[in-house]
């Protein structure tokens, strides 16, 4: 034999003798006992890999509950936000004196909830006052009268009739430094003074 070759050890009183041993016949015991070591061996590795799964569940269930959580805190942020701005809305559209009325209303944050209505009762009649302040303050440099006519335009041309003239005119000349008629009034209709 070569040296590489593994060498049998054999029993030459065995193979001499005519007695071979039988095969060991199994009973229905060992049967039995073979086929639950069998599922016993299945389930703990079963058990095992449904433990590994499980974990991983678990860790990424974690996982997925802390983005959650940084997700709605975030969110619950902007709402609040969000709640802040559509009050002020809903004060500036009820409001006579509009953004004026939430101008006055975030300047003075000291008041609590419970006198939140009557802040803003406040604070809206503080910004009517202070418009009305603004608008009676401003006085206009020129009076506001409408244009004057020309005298050409005044006057009608006699060759043609009075219903193509440019523009309508009313039938009373006004006299602007008093509101009642007098003498000097003009009639457009007839173009004499002096009744009306």
């Amino acid at each position: 034999m070569s040296e590489s070759s593994p060498r049998l050890d054999l029993n030459e009183d065995l193979l001499l003798s005519g007695d071979i041993p039988q095969p060991k016949t199994s009973t229905a015991a060992e049967k039995s006992s073979d086929s639950v070591d069998t599922v016993e061996l299945f389930q703990t590795i079963l058990d095992i890999k449904l433990g590994e799964l499980k974990s991983e569940l678990i860790q990424e269930q974690d996982s997925l509950n802390r983005k959650i959580k940084e997700d709605v805190s975030l969110k619950f942020k902007g709402e609040d936000k969000l709640k802040g701005r559509n009050k002020n809305i809903c004060i500036a559209d009820s409001s006579p004196a509009g953004w004026g009325t939430v101008k006055e209303y975030e300047s003075n944050a000291v008041a609590s909830d419970s006198e939140d209505e009557k802040k803003i009762r406040q604070t809206e009649t503080r910004a009517i006052r202070t418009t009305k302040e603004k608008s009676k303050s401003r006085q206009q440099p020129y009076p506001n009268y409408p244009p004057r006519q020309q005298p050409a335009e005044s006057y009608g041309n006699p060759a043609y009739p009075q219903h193509y003239q440019r523009t309508q005119q009313p039938l009373f000349r006004v006299c602007f430094a008093r509101h009642e008629p007098c003498s000097l009034d003009m009639f457009h209709y007839c173009k004499q003074q002096g009744h009306w």
